[in-house]
């Protein structure tokens, strides 16, 4: 069962290994980081935002649907420390201007591959943060993993270790840490969803499926969290089913987008 705007994420996210894994691993870096002002991109349904909200002193998180924004209001509970707001910032020249290099962290979980251009995303990235400014991404990974689900997510395409190296040295940005996750398990429990995804397909869901599998989920919660621990260790083989990356904006006196042009 999904949100109800175009790509949102399911309503079990944040019991499922894939969301586990990523979330374990922005936790750390952010705790690593403990960032003044962070903006929170594409926000959805607000899970990684209320994180943020624990370890930052003040939270941005912008959508460009309201559906998620409401969303994201009703997981912050009585946080206090979060603005949201509706608004495309890789769009609007005007959000680039009011927030020019005024964060030290900017978030980007599971939104570069959903834009046809993320290279002038993370131009834009670039222009809100400040110096020495931090940027962590998570991608998915590895394109021969395509499936339906990609395409029902409305992704433009996964990520290679190469292509995401590339583009974020190209804009300028010094990674710091690039991690590939989620094998062997997760890998295979992902694959084993696309399956089932694609058996019960032709059938409209309920919401019988929602009740029946979150005591499950709930169950085996501590075995997801056992796998986010240990499989990064093996992010040298390169065969999960994501990435997450740490990167910062060097201090520097021109501009590598320009010179390069």
């Amino acid at each position: 069962m999904d949100y109800g705007w175009p790509g949102g994420p399911r309503r079990l996210q944040g019991y499922g290994p894939r969301f586990i894994s990523r979330s374990r691993l922005i936790r750390r870096y952010v705790k690593r980081i403990r960032p003044n002002r962070t903006l929170d991109i594409g926000c959805g349904s607000g899970l990684i935002t209320k994180m943020l909200a624990e370890a930052s002193n003040h939270v941005v998180a912008v959508d460009i649907s309201q559906e998620a924004i409401d969303a994201s209001r009703g997981a912050l509970g009585d946080a206090t420390n979060v603005l949201l707001r509706v608004v495309d910032v890789f769009e609007s020249r005007q959000a680039i201007t009011d927030w020019k290099e005024s964060f030290d962290l900017v978030v980007l979980s599971e939104v570069l591959e959903h834009i046809d251009d993320d290279e002038r995303a993370l131009n834009a990235v670039w222009e809100l943060l400040g110096e020495r400014g931090w940027l962590l991404l998570t991608v998915p990974g590895d394109p021969k993993l395509w499936t339906v689900e990609d395409e029902q997510a409305g992704h433009v395409r996964r990520y290679t270790r190469e292509e995401l190296r590339s583009k974020l040295t190209k804009r300028g940005f010094e990674i710091v840490q690039m991690i590939n996750w989620g094998f062997p398990v997760t890998r295979w429990l992902y694959l084993l969803e696309v399956r089932l995804l694609l058996a019960r397909r032709p059938r409209q869901s309920d919401g019988r499926g929602h009740r029946l599998f979150l005591p499950l989920l709930t169950l085996v919660r501590p075995l997801f969290a056992a796998l986010a621990y240990l499989e990064p260790m093996f992010s040298r083989f390169d065969r999960g089913v994501g990435y997450v990356v740490l990167a910062r904006k060097p201090r520097i006196t021109t501009d590598p987008a320009a010179d390069a042009s």
